[in-house]
């Protein structure tokens, strides 16, 4: 279909596009919904900050777990550069469920951690993960 284009001699996939949009549609609705019902923004932008690292973490480490039998390549790297290139390699790709579920993770950290109310945080993100992800996946059809 349209997978990719290229901008200033960088190739872009519209998986990143699509994922970006979603990033700024989904946030502010989540944040909007939390205000709406606390009067606070600041921290729910800020669990959604910890959250995308969360979520950063957790897709390329479950990416790397389903990249097992590579392994052993690693083992053989010839030199540091070597064994970079090679781990980017292993775990440069991404997984959605290893995202959701580092996000969920760490944002449920930091919400404990906040001492904010779960089930307010809880149902204002259920409503900003399907709309983020329904956004992200139009630029999976596109590739």
């Amino acid at each position: 279909m349209f997978p990719s284009f290229t901008f200033l001699g960088k190739e872009v996939g519209m998986y990143v596009v699509c994922a970006t949009i979603g990033l700024f549609i989904a946030c502010p609705v989540g944040i909007t919904l939390y205000k709406k019902r606390t009067g606070d923004d600041i921290s729910m932008i800020l669990t959604y900050v910890i959250s995308a690292i969360g979520v950063f973490f957790g897709m390329h480490i479950l990416y790397g777990i389903t990249n097992i039998p590579l392994w052993h390549f690693l083992a053989e790297a010839e030199g540091f550069w070597d064994f970079l290139v090679k781990f980017a390699n292993i775990f440069g790709g991404s997984v959605f469920y290893g995202g959701l579920i580092g996000g969920l993770v760490a944002g449920l950290i930091y919400i404990k951690k906040e001492k904010m109310p779960v089930d307010i945080a809880s149902d204002c993100a259920a409503v900003s993960i399907p709309l983020f992800h329904g956004i992200a996946r139009v630029g999976c059809f596109l590739g």
